[in-house]
């Protein structure tokens, strides 16, 4: 796997288990300015982070920030738990100091009992960038289990017929709507299915993102948000955007997934599909009008 390099935590289009650093700017700073120089990135990286992990509830996970400076903080469930404890991996990964594993593996903790969620598509977002990268860098064969347990509950969302995993639960506007967010969970089934040997993880996660490309590319390589199926026959009732300006606009986080998700899916596949996808993304990215 990649390591974290002073580089690699500036980088967008890394490995998505790294991509917790990234999300670390967005939400604890403005570590990643543009004008800000690497060493003073990291250093308000750690100045954030240290912040953020003096808490003594665990189980409280700092989301984002409010306009009064405090911290936002969530319960564990919500999409972006496993950014927090995956951020402090990285630091233990590049500082080497056993402080900031310790705070990895107390946080990392209080989301074990997501292995068991089966009521979300995030429990890749949740699980591989915390106990991803625990694993990665502590060997710890608990988290093994846990992420393979995380893996069978994610896959338990998958409707052959539509052949694509449900992202959110059905409701009032949506019956059974599968979104573009959901290309950045498939490589927690990738990485089950290379480690417990089962191809049924790869196999939902490959016809996952063939789904995606036949329902959710537009004309101009662009993205739509959401895609509603008849969970029954597969037909597609309609396509929206939840999120972004419109129906019709180019929401630019769903262009991000789509550009990251098919690009992981090629390495993990070898399918040149994924690939073409991946660079019609980028093409569209480094040309559309800011």
């Amino acid at each position: 796997m990649v390591q974290t390099t002073p580089m690699n935590l500036l980088r967008f289009t890394i490995r998505p288990i790294l991509f917790p650093c990234f999300l670390a700017g967005l939400f604890f700073g403005e570590a990643f300015s543009q004008n800000a120089s690497l060493d003073n990135a990291i250093a308000t990286s750690i100045t954030q982070l240290s912040n953020a992990q003096a808490y003594p509830n665990k189980s409280s996970y700092p989301r984002s920030v409010y306009y009064d400076g405090t911290i936002k903080r969530v319960n564990p469930g919500d999409w972006t738990c496993g950014f927090f404890p995956g951020q402090l991996w990285l630091m233990y990964e590049y500082t080497k100091q056993d402080t900031w594993k310790t705070q990895a593996q107390e946080w990392t903790a209080g989301l074990e009992g997501q292995k068991y969620n089966t009521s979300t598509h995030d429990v890749g977002f949740v699980m591989y960038s915390s106990f991803g990268n625990g694993l990665r860098l502590n060997n710890n064969d608990s988290y093994k289990y846990i992420l393979l347990q995380a893996a069978s509950s994610l896959s338990k969302r998958y409707n052959p017929t539509i052949g694509a995993i449900q992202s959110w639960s059905n409701n009032a506007r949506y019956t059974c709507p599968v979104i573009i967010d959901n290309m950045m969970n498939l490589e927690l089934l990738f990485w089950a299915s290379k480690e417990s040997g089962d191809p049924a993880f790869s196999n939902i996660a490959t016809q996952h993102a063939l789904t995606t490309i036949a329902n959710h590319v537009r004309a101009d390589n662009s993205f739509y948000h959401v895609v509603d199926f008849d969970p029954t026959t597969g037909a597609v009732i309609k396509k929206d955007n939840f999120q972004g300006l419109n129906p019709s606009s180019t929401w630019a986080r769903g262009q991000a997934w789509g550009l990251y998700g098919f690009t992981m899916s090629y390495r993990e596949t070898g399918d040149s599909r994924f690939l073409d996808q991946a660079k019609k993304i980028a093409d569209l990215i480094t040309s559309h009008p800011s």
